[in-house]
C-alpha cells in the first residue's frame, strides 16, 4: 500500500512538473511572439493558448488539492477575489471594449489559481524556473539560427508571413525560416547593416525582455548559478543589439558580482582599511559604468528608434492628462496617436504610458502596486536579491510594450505572492 502511494505521488509530481512547463510555454508564446500576430492564424493560436492555460491550471488545482489547507485556501480566495473585483469594476467605470477587458480579468483570475492557491506552499512557484529553462533553450536555438541563416546565409528564407504587430491598419511581410526564426529588424552598426536576432518574437526589444527576465531568474532566484545558461543568455542579448538589453544585463551582472563579493568570507574577514579601499574601487567602477550607460543612452536617443521611444512617452503622458483618473478606455490607442505630430497608428513602445492613457490612475494602481509592494517587503526583510530583481523587472515593465500579456500578469501576481505568508510560516514566499 505504501509503495502504491509512493508511486502515485511520483506520477502526480511528474504531471505537475509537466504542466508547469506547459504554463511557462504559454506565457512565452503570449509574450509578444510573432505567432500571435500572423494574420492568417494569430487569433486562433491566441484562443488555443487561453484554453490550454485554463485547462492545465484547473487540472493542476485538482491534482494539487490546495483546498485541504483551509487557512491558505481562504486567504488565496480573498486575495484573488479582491484583485479580480477591483479590475472588473473598471468596465463599470469605463465601459469600453468590455468583452475584451473581461477576458483579461479572467486570465488574471486563472493565473491567481496557480500563484495563490497552488503555489502557496512554495517560496518560488515552479513555473518561474521552467520559464527560464525554456527561454534559455529558445536563446540557444536562436543563436544557431542567427549565425547560420543571417551571418553565414547558408539557407534563404523558407517563406513569409503577414504580421499585424507593426500597425493596426496594415500588415507587414516578415521572412521566416522554417517557422522557428523570423527576420524582422535591421540595425546600422558603425555604418554596417545587420539583422537583429529576434528569434520567434515580434522585435528585438521583446526578445530582449524575455532574455533579461530569464537572466534575472538565473542571477537572483536560483540557488546554484548556471554559468552555461548565463553565458547563453548574455551572448544572445548581444545579438539583439538592444541598448536597454545591454544596460540591464551589465547592471544585473555587476549587482550579482557585488553580492557574491560582499557575502564572501574573504571580504568579511578583511581589515577595515582594506574594506575602505575596496569600497573606493567599487565606487570608481560604479561611476565608470554609469558613464558608459549614459553614453549608450545618448547613442540610442540619437537614433530614430530612440527618438520615437522618447516621443512616445510624451504622447502617452499627454493622452493620460486628457483622462487622468480613468483613462480613455481599454484598448483605445487613438487617444495616444492624436498627440503625435502627424497622426500614425504604427505601434507604441512603452507599457506604463499606454496603461496610463487607457486606464488612468485606476489601472496604474494595478500596474505598479505589486512592484512597490515587493520592493517595500524586500527592504523590510533586507533581501537585496529580491529587491534588485523587483526594481529591474519594474523598469523592464515600464519601458516595454508588454502590459497586456499573460506573462506581465503572472509577474504582477508573483510580486504579490508574499501576501500568502502566514504567522506559522514566516518565510515561505518570494
Amino acid at each position: 500500500m505504501n509503495k502504491n502511494k509512493l508511486s502515485d505521488n511520483k506520477i502526480s509530481d511528474f504531471v505537475l512538473i509537466f504542466f508547469e512547463y506547459i504554463i511557462a510555454a504559454v506565457l512565452i508564446l503570449n509574450g509578444n511572439s510573432q505567432y500571435f500576430f500572423i494574420e492568417s492564424f494569430g487569433k486562433t493560436i491566441s484562443r488555443i493558448c487561453l484554453v490550454v492555460l485554463a485547462l492545465v491550471i484547473i487540472v493542476y488545482f485538482f491534482i494539487k488539492k490546495p483546498y485541504k489547507d483551509k487557512s491558505s485556501f481562504f486567504r488565496a480566495l480573498i486575495i484573488s477575489a479582491v484583485i479580480c473585483i477591483f479590475l472588473a469594476l473598471f468596465v463599470v467605470i469605463n465601459p469600453v471594449n468590455v468583452k475584451s477587458f473581461l477576458v483579461q480579468v479572467c486570465v488574471i483570475g486563472i493565473l491567481c489559481i496557480y500563484v495563490f492557491f497552488c503555489s502557496a506552499d512554495k517560496k518560488i512557484p515552479g513555473v518561474v524556473f521552467k520559464y527560464s529553462q525554456i527561454v534559455t533553450v529558445i536563446a540557444a536555438v536562436s543563436l544557431v539560427c542567427w549565425f547560420l541563416f543571417i551571418i553565414l546565409k547558408i539557407i534563404k528564407p523558407t517563406g513569409t508571413v503577414e504580421s499585424t504587430w507593426y500597425s493596426s491598419e496594415t500588415t507587414k511581410s516578415i521572412y521566416t525560416y522554417f517557422g522557428i526564426f523570423f527576420r524582422t529588424q535591421k540595425i546600422s552598426v558603425f555604418g554596417t547593416k545587420l539583422i537583429r536576432n529576434t528569434s520567434i518574437f515580434t522585435e528585438a526589444p521583446m526578445f530582449a525582455w524575455h532574455l533579461l527576465l530569464a537572466l534575472e531568474v538565473e542571477l537572483f532566484l536560483k540557488k546554484k548559478l548556471s554559468k552555461v545558461s548565463v553565458a547563453i543568455l548574455a551572448v544572445t542579448i548581444i545579438t539583439t543589439f538592444s541598448t536597454m538589453g545591454y544596460i540591464v544585463a551589465i547592471g544585473s551582472g555587476l549587482l550579482k558580482l557585488a553580492m557574491i563579493f560582499l557575502g564572501s568570507p574573504k571580504y568579511k574577514n578583511a581589515a577595515r582599511k582594506t574594506k575602505v579601499i575596496l569600497w573606493i574601487a567599487a565606487a570608481a567602477l560604479a561611476c565608470a559604468c554609469i558613464a558608459i550607460f549614459i553614453v549608450l543612452l545618448k547613442v540610442k536617443l540619437a537614433t530614430n528608434s530612440g527618438g520615437d521611444r522618447l516621443f512616445d512617452y510624451v504622447c502617452g503622458f499627454r493622452a493620460w492628462m486628457d483622462h487622468p483618473f480613468f483613462g480613455a478606455g481599454y484598448g483605445i490607442m487613438d487617444t495616444i496617436f492624436i498627440h503625435r505630430d502627424v497622426y500614425s497608428s504604427d505601434g507604441f513602445s512603452n507599457g506604463v504610458m499606454e496603461v496610463a492613457a487607457q486606464g488612468g490612475i485606476y489601472l496604474l494602481v494595478w500596474f505598479a502596486m505589486p512592484y512597490f509592494y515587493r520592493i517595500c517587503r524586500s527592504i523590510k526583510k533586507k533581501d537585496w536579491k529580491i529587491l534588485s530583481l523587483s526594481i529591474i523587472v519594474f523598469v523592464l515593465a515600464c519601458i516595454n510594450c508588454s502590459e497586456y500579456t499573460f506573462l506581465a500578469y503572472f509577474i504582477q501576481l508573483l510580486m504579490l505572492h508574499g501576501l500568502m505568508k502566514t504567522n506559522s510560516s514566516e518565510d515561505i514566499t518570494l
